[in-house]
């Protein structure tokens, strides 16, 4: 699905609180505010994306530097979520296009990802494609390492 038509919805740059507080309670919230951080998000390199409906929160995803072997310089895009009453919608499409721009515009020259098996079809839509084989993440539940080249000319 493409970008929304209405016009309502926003892309901005947040800060790290709102992108944890979200996080926390679309991904995991009976668990501890702790299990939605990850490593590097709050390194002053990472950007927090946030998308809005009429000035309400509904949606974030986070860029981290990453060290993939391999991928040569890359950043890695983690924490992708929307409210539910919005999924569907091309929100994700917004947060993830946000986050491809500013990884062309940071030089990286891949874009990496730690997916839950239940997103594997948004990402490989999105141009990511599978990387090694599947695991079980810390909860239990099976992810996928998914990369996508980025080109500099392309945005």
């Amino acid at each position: 699905m493409g970008a929304p038509d209405d016009p309502g919805y926003s892309i901005e740059q947040i800060d790290v609180a709102r992108a944890l507080t979200l996080r926390h309670a679309l991904l995991n919230p009976a668990g501890p505010g702790t299990s939605v951080v990850h490593a590097g998000d709050h390194d002053s390199a990472s950007m927090h994306f946030g998308a809005y409906r009429n000035d309400v929160l509904i949606g974030v995803a986070t860029l981290i530097p990453a060290q993939v072997p391999g991928a040569g310089s890359s950043v890695e895009v983690t924490g992708v979520a929307v409210e539910h009453g919005h999924r569907g919608r091309g929100i994700g499409h917004l947060l993830l296009d946000a986050c491809i721009a500013a990884a062309t515009d940071s030089g990286a020259a891949s874009l990496t990802a730690a997916v839950p098996a239940l997103a594997h079809g948004f990402f490989r839509h999105e141009g990511f494609g599978r990387v090694g084989d599947p695991y079980e993440a810390v909860d239990g539940t099976p992810h996928y390492r998914m990369a996508r080249p980025l080109d500099p000319d392309s945005e």
